[in-house]
């Protein structure tokens, strides 16, 4: 009995010690992994990701350390790489290259030249959005978020602000449902919905926290079918949680092992046989439960998704509807404009032409009466031209009428 009360302690001694070596191992191999990456980043003057990989050596490596020392030096160096290359982004005029820049090097102050160069962007772009505020451009201001995001210009903060605004409520009553279940599942339609909400951070923890409790309580059912069918159904509604991994493993630990049965004189065979038909039930039973979950969970999504399109829907005829009256607004400006700038040019082409207006008068008048002298030469003309062709038509007939006379008196 000594010698066991001797052993049990030392046994636990060495599980603790060879618990915490493997632990040490762990993370002795990434820091040398991250360590490596750091290295190769500056020999390529990769100078952000050299960047990232140091904040990370600092992290794993002791204080005071070999690796603690180097990564100060890479943070130093690679930060002044990032200075210099922020001045050339920022004067670029490029807000692509901006947003990308800050992404790389955030959290550094090297970014601050280059947020502040890129605020004017992103303000003209969600003021364009917020034109018209009533009702809340939810959808674009998403996508405005989606494009912007991880970007701290002020723009963007109050973009998140008020899209976190209008979230709120279906937050608050995604987590006022009494029914667990059912608690959970409007949290994940509301994760589906409204990205990139910082609420959904908070509905995360909400359905984690409910996965605890389903799970500790699925870990504690005795009967192994019912456990079994419990853990499938956690895996179905929870593939999120933290403990989604330890329920695939209970699932695999717990599989039945199914014994080949055979016939034979002895008795034997009957309960393998019987062993047999009971795995081969508990495994129809498990596939029928998954089966059933499976496709209440692609419910759920489509009616999230059917929602999600019907909104989109909506939006894009309301901005269709927006885009049309601001064209028609803009062409009945334009017409306006127009039509004052062809009175002006038409009122100051009248006071040029006003001074001059009496001696256009008399030169119409003298043109007039030339005119009307010319008419009447003409007509004489005419009438000169007439009277002559009836006179040779006169004289014509009058010598006809003499030929005939003399004809009849040479024939009598």
């Amino acid at each position: 009995m000594k010698s066991q009360l001797t052993i049990v302690p030392v046994c636990m001694v060495v599980a603790i010690l060879a618990i915490a070596q493997s632990g040490f191992a762990e993370k002795n191999s990434t820091l040398l992994a991250t360590e490596r990456a750091m290295d190769q980043a500056v020999a390529r003057a990769q100078w952000a990701v050299a960047y990232q990989q140091a904040r990370q050596v600092s992290a794993l490596a002791e204080a005071g350390s070999e690796s603690a020392e180097k990564a100060a030096k890479v943070l130093e160096q690679a930060q002044a790489q990032g200075r210099t290359e922020a001045a050339k982004v920022a004067a670029s005029s490029d807000p692509t290259k901006m947003i990308a820049f800050i992404r790389d090097w955030q959290p550094s102050d090297c970014t601050a030249e280059v947020v502040k160069a890129v605020e004017p962007y992103a303000r003209a772009e969600f003021n364009q959005i917020m034109t018209k505020p009533d009702p809340y451009p939810r959808y674009p201001v998403r996508t405005f978020l989606v494009k912007w995001i991880g970007i701290p210009a002020p723009a963007c903060k109050e973009a998140l602000a008020g899209y976190d605004a209008q979230a709120k409520p279906q937050f608050d009553a995604a987590m006022g449902v009494a029914d667990r279940t059912e608690r959970a599942n409007k949290l994940k339609i509301f994760i589906i919905q409204w990205r990139p909400s910082s609420l959904i951070a908070d509905a995360r923890d909400g359905r984690q926290t409910i996965a605890n409790e389903v799970f500790q309580e699925i870990r504690s059912i005795d009967d192994e079918l019912e456990r079994r069918r419990e853990l499938g159904k956690f895996v179905k509604n929870f593939p999120d949680s933290k403990q989604v991994a330890q329920a695939k493993e209970d699932l695999g630990a717990s599989r039945p092992v199914v014994v080949a049965g055979g016939g034979g004189s002895h008795g034997g065979g009957v309960s393998r046989g019987g062993s047999n038909q009971r795995a081969i039930i508990e495994k129809l039973d498990h596939q029928a439960i998954e089966k059933i979950e499976h496709q209440k969970s692609e419910t759920i999504d489509r009616h999230a998704r059917e929602n999600l399109d019907q909104q989109n829907i909506e939006t894009e005829k309301m901005q269709h509807r927006e885009k049309e009256e601001g064209q028609a607004i803009e062409s009945e400006t334009q017409q306006n404009l127009e039509k004052i700038e062809n009175q002006d040019v038409e009122q100051d082409r009248q006071q040029a032409e006003g001074g001059g207006r009496g001696a256009q008068q008399a030169r119409q008048g003298v043109a007039n009466k030339a005119q009307t002298n010319a008419s009447q030469t003409a007509r004489k003309a005419n009438t000169n031209q007439a009277d002559q062709a009836r006179q040779g038509k006169a004289r014509s007939a009058q010598r006809a009428r003499q030929g005939k006379a003399r004809t009849h008196t040479v024939n009598d």
